[in-house]
């Protein structure tokens, strides 16, 4: 009996282990793949070298749950190969904002920004006067980026994410098929989901 209890507590203890080391690779991938996309995007279109984005602090998406799975269901129908495997992960992760912390790898400088400094630039305020307002504050940026988490395969190796970049009432918004390969995130497809 005794032998049993013991091996009861090394199992329980593998398994506490083994939950909490997959949720820090999981952490260390969604950081990787955060970064992947902002350093991509914010490279696209651009003519000078960036020095700095602006990042909301926390992930988010856009609207209710009910209207972030038809954007999802949009673009998974645009992207075939965002599997449902893939939006149901993305869905089940995205149920509540998480906290974006200061771990991302970039090429540039970056700015996390709280929801009381945002709504200094938000639709309310006169869109000219907000723009000279961010501007003054942040740079030549494009605007706040804010992402979801990812929705990963059971491989790892691909990832759908939400992604958008608004400010001032401005903006637009994708939802985002990434690829692992040797190592690295890089973007495969975007399906714009809303712009205004």
């Amino acid at each position: 009996m005794r032998h049993l209890l013991v091996l009861a507590v090394i199992v329980l203890a593998a398994t506490a282990c083994g939950s909490r080391s997959s949720a820090k690779d999981t952490a260390v991938e969604e950081y990787a793949v955060f970064s992947a996309l902002l350093e991509t995007s914010w490279q696209f279109g651009r003519g000078a070298p960036v020095k700095r984005v602006v990042v909301s602090d926390r992930t988010a998406v856009r609207g209710s749950q009910e209207e972030f799975g038809r954007m999802l269901d949009y673009a998974a129908k645009q992207t075939p190969a965002i599997t449902s495997d893939m939006s149901a992960d993305m869905r089940s992760r995205n149920t509540q904002p998480r906290a974006i912390e200061s771990r991302l790898r970039l090429s540039f400088d970056y700015v996390l920004l709280n929801q009381q400094e945002r709504s200094q630039f938000s639709p309310g305020v006169r869109e000219q006067s907000c723009a000279d307002a961010f501007q003054a504050k942040y740079g030549d940026s494009y605007g706040v980026a804010t992402f979801s988490r990812p929705g990963f395969n059971k491989a790892r190796d691909k990832a759908v994410i939400y992604f958008e970049t608004s400010s001032c009432g401005v903006g637009a918004g994708f939802v985002v098929l990434m690829t692992k390969t040797a190592g690295a995130w890089k973007i495969n497809e975007r399906t714009l989901v809303w712009f205004q």
